[in-house]
């Protein structure tokens, strides 16, 4: 018998060599289709799917919204639509999800949900959440930060600036969010909750998920393989009421007003 560490390292050392018995076959399954891209997943097959899929949906009655995705790793925009028509495909989802619930007219925001009312306690614990608080229609940093990088990925420059200047917290008034501009929360109460004092504060600070979103805005918008874009606008000048303590090592720095940022 061969050990599953032997085998691995005898697969690494023979990965660039065509193994007879790891035969390139596209697997079917209930969970849908696997394949290697540029190998097993060729074009004529993807046509296929989509033909078949198509007649499917043809066929009911009546057919409702459709929406498409691609896989979120590299290999995925090697099955995406063309330049042109994906942008145009871009555009068009992103003026479909501002026209939905999800969509916080009132802080220029996007929510984590739609409006859950008339839903039942089956759907979870989201329910136990007064609406615009944690899980129910609240809006949760790290998800609305995916939001604004895929924007950008998607080469929606001008929607994606316009989008950060109130999404992204070095944009937001202190005084309404209530908190640091160096550091993000895990949620912003939105104006789905009852008391209106609280629309636009942010609660539990959350660093890990937020901070990764902005970094990876931060390496595409910098990757030297971009195109052109325009500079990134200025955070907003404020006034801060108190001093902002921020620790380095063994001492500490404190933000004097005013503080542009």
């Amino acid at each position: 018998m061969i050990c599953l560490c032997q085998f691995i390292q005898f697969l690494l050392h023979k990965q660039n060599e065509v193994l007879p018995f790891m035969a390139s076959q596209p697997i079917i399954s209930v969970s849908g289709l696997r394949a290697i891209v540029g190998d097993s997943l060729t074009q004529e097959l993807i046509e296929q799917y989509i033909a078949a899929y198509a007649l499917q949906l043809e066929q009911r009655s009546p057919v409702g919204p459709v929406l498409l995705s691609r896989d979120g790793r590299e290999s995925g925009e090697m099955i995406c639509l063309d330049s042109h028509s994906a942008t145009k495909f871009s555009q068009a989802l992103y003026e479909a999800v501002k026209r939905t619930d999800m969509y916080d007219e009132a802080l220029s925001m996007y929510t984590i949900s739609g409006s859950l009312k008339g839903m039942s306690m089956d759907i979870g614990r989201l329910m136990a959440f007064v609406p615009g608080w944690l899980e129910n229609q609240s809006v949760w940093l790290h998800m609305s930060y995916k939001w604004y990088l895929e924007l950008l990925r998607a080469g929606l420059y001008t929607e994606f600036y316009k989008e950060i200047k109130k999404g992204v917290v070095a944009f937001m008034d202190p005084q309404i969010f209530g908190r640091s501009p160096l550091e993000a929360a895990s949620f912003i109460v939105s104006s789905a909750f009852p008391d209106e004092t609280l629309h636009g504060s942010g609660f539990l600070a959350r660093l890990s998920g937020s901070t990764a979103e902005f970094l990876s805005m931060w390496n595409v918008r910098h990757s030297p393989s971009s195109p052109e874009r325009p500079p990134l606008p200025r955070p907003q000048r404020f006034e801060a009421q108190t001093q902002i303590n921020i620790p380095l090592v063994a001492s500490r720095c404190a933000l004097s007003p005013p503080c542009p940022f």
